[in-house]
């Protein structure tokens, strides 16, 4: 049974990012992803692409507002908005995302020298 069902105290918390897609700075988001993530060349050319010359108009009582730059946000809707908006609010620290690295476990350990008794 639920909680609700046998009338116990139920809470439900929501959580709307929706706005905040919209503050998404287009120069920082490239920034980080260029700094944070190593993006570089084709790949942050075509990310700046999406982002770059979108425009939004709005229709209310049968007219349309002039057409809007816009120079925020990531595009709703879209499978590349919530990715873009997770690296901009997240701290991305990679080393190097070009060059695989060994983990830990597999690099060569030297052995270890025994302490060495002296006798006296």
């Amino acid at each position: 049974m639920m909680a609700a069902d046998v009338q116990e105290v139920t809470l439900l918390a929501m959580l709307d990012l929706s706005a905040e897609f919209d503050c998404v700075d287009h120069t920082i988001l490239l920034q980080r992803l260029q700094v944070g993530a190593g993006l570089t060349d084709i790949v942050l050319q075509w990310i700046s692409s999406f982002l770059s010359e979108r425009t939004q108009q709005v229709a209310y009582n049968g007219k349309l507002s002039t057409v809007q730059l816009v120079l925020f946000g990531v595009p709703q809707g879209s499978v590349l908005g919530p990715l873009l908006y997770m690296l901009y609010t997240a701290e991305v620290k990679c080393t190097s995302l070009r060059q695989p690295t060994t983990p830990p476990s597999l690099l060569p350990v030297s052995p270890t020298p025994s302490p060495t008794s002296t006798t006296g």
